[in-house]
């Protein structure tokens, strides 16, 4: 995936993230997203995190991100591309 220590990217998860989980995230230039609610304003935020983060690589379970997908389609969202996508879980 081309992915090198230091590069930023973002997680989107369905659990909450532990204080140990969060403080790597800060070293890692890692954001960690939750998607528990599969709703229109949940996918909203996260495509704006998208767009100011700019990662090199977003990593999420399938169907949070097929949903993602969905939204980002449907409504005509301009989101920032990545170099890649992997699917976790």
């Amino acid at each position: 995936m081309g992915y090198r220590l230091g590069d930023k990217y973002i997680k989107i998860s369905l659990v909450d993230r532990p204080l140990t989980k969060q403080i790597q995230d800060k070293f890692n230039r890692s954001i960690y997203l939750t998607a528990k609610q599969l709703n229109k304003q949940n996918f909203y935020k996260i495509a704006q995190k998208i767009n100011t983060h700019n990662p090199k690589i977003i990593r999420g379970n399938p169907d949070q991100m097929n949903f993602l997908a969905k939204y980002i389609k449907k409504d005509k969202i301009d989101i920032f591309s990545p170099q890649s996508i992997s699917t976790t879980g």
